[in-house]
């Protein structure tokens, strides 16, 4: 129960924390000439400061607490055998392959969901997450809470409580998962470090650009990323053809 309830979260706390304050230090210090939406910048204040602020605490703690301990008592009622594994020590291929399969049920699962928070019906919860056109990766969990358990919580973490994963690989996926996110949410391109970032950044771009998904798949099976690619195009043809004329 504290492994499921309270360390599992804390843990993603820290990880969420430490890993955004260092983005937005990154940002500050050397960041400004690899800005994707260069045009665009976060005028911070001190009413913006603190919105953010309790935003971020109450889905980082309050709603990540009370979502893992409706998914522990639900799977104890339902079926006691599902559920975080705490003895021994999981093994390098199992770590690996529970890793690989929530990788891709998250890919599943948050790009239905957030392409669902899309529509007109949902998008009064998910328009939140969009006040930030050009968003920095300390947002990443800035939305609504609702958002907070349907597009994150459940996509990110119900496999490994369904498939019994061992908690040590929990928090290592907990780590892969909030770092990845982080970066995607980043908005800036370092040619040193390349998470994919202009993939989401044109998603807060533009509301109906696509890219819904978190590793592509789902979005070039659909064609949701139909537009990014061809901005993506257009741009390497730009900076090919300016290339070319200074040369």
């Amino acid at each position: 129960f504290s492994v499921s309830v309270l360390y599992i979260p804390l843990w993603a706390l820290l990880v969420y924390t430490i890993n955004g304050l260092y983005l937005v230090l990154q940002n500050m210090l050397f960041g400004r000439n690899f800005k994707i939406q260069s045009n665009k910048q976060i005028h911070w204040d001190y009413k913006l400061i603190m919105k953010v602020f309790y935003n971020l605490s109450f889905n980082m703690t309050v709603v990540n607490v009370a979502s893992s301990f409706i998914i522990y008592y639900l799977q104890s009622t339902i079926h006691p055998d599902w559920g975080l594994r705490v003895e021994g020590f999981p093994s390098h291929q199992e770590m690996i392959r529970d890793i690989l399969i929530c990788s891709l049920v998250a890919e599943l699962l948050f790009y239905h969901s957030h392409r669902m928070l899309h529509s007109n019906f949902w998008f009064g919860i998910h328009k939140i997450h969009h006040e930030f056109h050009a968003p920095i990766g300390l947002l990443a969990a800035y939305c609504h809470p609702v958002e907070m358990v349907l597009s994150n919580i459940i996509p990110l973490f119900i496999y490994m409580f369904l498939a019994s994963a061992h908690a040590y690989t929990m928090a290592v996926w907990v780590c892969f998962a909030l770092l990845s996110t982080q970066h995607s949410h980043n908005g800036y391109h370092f040619p040193f470090w390349n998470m994919k970032a202009s993939l989401h950044d044109y998603h807060h771009e533009s509301t109906v650009g696509g890219n819904f998904g978190t590793l592509g798949l789902c979005d070039w099976l659909y064609g949701t990323d139909v537009k990014w690619r061809a901005r993506m195009a257009a741009d390497q043809a730009g900076t090919k053809g300016s290339k070319a004329k200074d040369s």
